[in-house]
């Protein structure tokens, strides 16, 4: 079975320069990533999309590929991920006639993940025909009435709604 996986890691971060480059414990930020990629049972090809020629660098170095640099348009601050995946595979399958039944999506900025969760992963998706994808996901450590989100440079409570009952 061909399993992909794809790391995003673009050089533009607005808030810490060349982030996925940051060093965590001596190792840059994306080296965890192709690490776990390429220590999975059932992966058997790591690319990074990135439009960084240091991250591409940096990348190859630990064992991922980089077929083609993501374009200026796929790099932006408000790129959602589907339209990078979709470029990197439209390439694949056009330069190379390779075409993944499975894709992982693997975040530099999460390193904190096992390669047997990435298979276990693979194995509920692939035991589960009528899924999609797998998503990883974590109990809240708080009630949605406490949590806060950013609009607008201001803090809003995510839940707008009043509790029910008085305290």
């Amino acid at each position: 079975m061909k399993i992909l996986t794809i790391i995003p890691a673009r050089g533009g971060s607005k808030g810490i320069r060349l982030k996925n480059l940051s060093k965590i414990y001596g190792k840059p930020l994306v080296a965890y990533s192709i690490e776990h990629s390429l220590a999975s049972k059932l992966i058997n090809r790591t690319i990074v999309s990135t439009d960084n020629e240091e991250i591409a660098k940096v990348s190859e170095e630990y064992g991922a590929e980089i077929p083609i640099f993501r374009s200026k348009e796929l790099a932006g601050d408000d790129v959602l991920d589907f339209p990078v995946f979709e470029h990197m595979l439209a390439y694949l399958k056009k330069k190379e006639n390779y075409e993944p039944e499975i894709v992982v999506h693997l975040r530099p900025t999460s390193p904190y993940r096992e390669p047997k969760w990435i298979d276990s992963a693979i194995n509920l998706l692939v035991e589960n025909p009528f899924a999609d994808s797998v998503r990883s996901v974590s109990e809240p450590s708080q009630h949605p009435y406490r949590m806060f989100e950013i609009k607008n440079k201001y803090l809003h409570p995510l839940m707008n709604e009043r509790h029910p009952t008085k305290y």
